[in-house]
């Protein structure tokens, strides 16, 4: 977040070579060349910010352009059996010593080669009252493995963001973004995810990336801006699923009402063909959050194609998106339809 004398969004959005133009006395020109009624691209190229026409919240640009995924390293770090190995040691140790322990009270209890079951099968041992074991026998036992072992089991170290990606200008921006722990993808369906909730980001380790290098980044840099939107408390992503019925409705009574004026326009075409396809997946590729996102990963493509960071600065971000600023969805209409609360 950028704080300079005063709080301002500072949305990354993109790629490109911003420099020392995106400070907060920029922020304030931009508010007032708008308000003198500047074009959104005379704003943008004058002070390096640009206003959302929708949600009204002020972005500027991080630039991506020496970002850099380690995927070597992501593989190594998100092992997840080496990650779970020293969990998996104390378990077969603190466990092993009790059978031991019960053995020489003369109770066999068998190791099944499953550690669930066999912990289970172990503390049935120890409390079965046919074997008429001395409770304090047993607390003393327990005593004993947890002041050898521990009284819980060490948990998987989980790597961090800086950890797999190298992005100085961005980390020194958003330092809360450092600690974001990292995890493999296993949902077959997504590339990648954020959860706001337990502050975790996922990206897929399939080799069909293509490239390891530049596939990831793009992803982990998508799932970021989702992490960032959730630090400036703007319009988050979304998910198809979350699309409601009432939106669904609403949408189609207003395609239906549509006049041939309003059909004309390509991307009103599109919205419609996308709609009459699916229309939670329409909604969702709409939003604010998510086409925010995605335009993250263009911009990084622009410049993997040849651009250079000054190309991309002299584009306004608003320009490069999907889906035209103004024909995109705020999320709590999604959820709940307009007009909703």
């Amino acid at each position: 977040m950028l704080k300079e004398g005063g709080e301002a969004n500072a949305l990354a959005s993109g790629a490109m070579g911003l420099g020392k133009k995106g400070s907060f006395a920029n922020w304030l020109k931009a508010q007032d060349l708008t308000a003198t009624g500047k074009s959104s691209d005379e704003v943008w190229n004058e002070t390096g910010w640009f206003q959302h026409p929708i949600d009204k919240g002020w972005r500027m640009e991080i630039p991506d352009a020496n970002a850099k995924f380690d995927f070597d390293k992501f593989m190594e770090l998100t092992d997840e059996k080496k990650a779970w190995a020293p969990h998996d040691e104390y378990l077969q140790n603190k466990w092993g010593f009790v059978r031991d322990k019960l053995k020489e009270k003369g109770i066999d209890v068998p190791a099944s080669g499953n550690m669930s079951t066999d912990i289970t099968k172990l503390s049935e041992a120890l409390y079965d009252k046919n074997n008429a074991l001395d409770w304090r026998w047993v607390k003393d036992l327990r005593d004993e493995a947890n002041k050898t072992f521990g009284s819980q089991p060490p948990m998987p170290k989980r790597p961090t963001l800086d950890q797999i990606i190298d992005h100085s200008e961005l980390f020194q921006i958003y330092p809360e973004l450092r600690g974001v722990q990292v995890q493999r993808e296993w949902n077959p369906l997504y590339r990648g995810s954020y959860n706001e909730e337990t502050n975790r980001l996922a990206l897929k380790p399939a080799a069909e990336y293509g490239d390891p290098g530049s596939g990831p980044l793009s992803t982990g840099l998508h799932e970021i801006q989702h992490g960032i939107q959730s630090i400036e408390d703007l319009e988050r992503g979304a998910n198809p699923g979350a699309v409601s019925q009432d939106f669904i409705g609403q949408m189609e009574e207003f395609f239906n009402k549509s006049t041939p004026a309003q059909l004309s326009d390509d991307d009103f075409l599109k919205a419609i063909m996308e709609f009459e396809t699916d229309p939670r997946s329409m909604g969702y590729r709409r939003s604010i959050g998510e086409t925010e996102a995605r335009n993250v990963q263009k911009r990084l493509r622009l410049l993997q194609r040849g651009f250079t960071p000054r190309d991309l600065e002299l584009n306004n971000p608003l320009g490069t998106m999907d889906v035209p600023a103004n024909a995109q969805y705020r999320l709590n209409e999604l959820l709940t339809g307009f007009g909703g609360q």
